[in-house]
């Protein structure tokens, strides 16, 4: 004999998978852009170093430097921070001291400084160093560059060379920053 299905069941079975999926890639859309470092997925951290060993990798004749190797540099000796990205992005915030690719380029050249340059993360600054050393420069690429730097904690500053917490981090998908920083792009 034949035992019938109560009518609701299939209609829960069928909508129950959609509505959880839909609910899990929500969740997954929301988690991606806040950046959070909780749950499955890298670090904002493991984050950084991906995006900037992938330019790593294919341009290995690119010198870089790392926070620590920032700091070491700039007790050894004279440092030109130099932030190459877009004047958009430098109206929102800059790392203390630095000056714009376009300020550096109208400067006399003649320096013993090491040149750091810097992006978001790493790829623009790394084109501009290898023509920076092109043109006989001494300069190296900060390794993770702005999002590294915010990510140490370590402070910005707008244009009129107030602290703020807003950096510009290009497009969604590279929202990085850590908590206490805004994200603008």
């Amino acid at each position: 004999m034949r035992i019938p299905r109560a009518a609701a069941a299939p209609k829960t079975r069928r909508i129950l998978p959609t509505a959880w999926r839909a609910a899990a890639a929500l969740c997954a859309s929301v988690m991606a852009l806040s950046a959070c470092d909780r749950g499955p997925g890298p670090t904002r951290a493991e984050r950084i170093a991906g995006a900037y060993g992938d330019y790593a990798r294919r341009h290995p004749a690119v010198p870089t430097v790392t926070l620590t190797g920032l700091d070491a540099a700039r007790a050894a000796g004279p440092v030109i921070l130099v932030d190459v990205r877009e004047p958009r992005e430098q109206a929102v915030s800059v790392i203390p001291g630095s000056v714009t690719l376009g300020e550096f380029d109208r400067r006399d050249r003649a320096t013993s400084a090491t040149v750091i340059a810097y992006c978001t993360v790493g790829w623009r600054s790394g084109d501009v160093v290898t023509r920076l050393r092109r043109e006989g420069v001494n300069a190296v690429n900060l390794e993770g560059s702005i999002l590294a730097w915010v990510n140490d904690g370590r402070p910005v500053v707008a244009p009129d060379g107030t602290t703020t917490t807003r950096v510009h981090v290009y497009g969604p998908e590279w929202n990085w920053v850590p908590p206490g920083y805004e994200a603008v792009w």
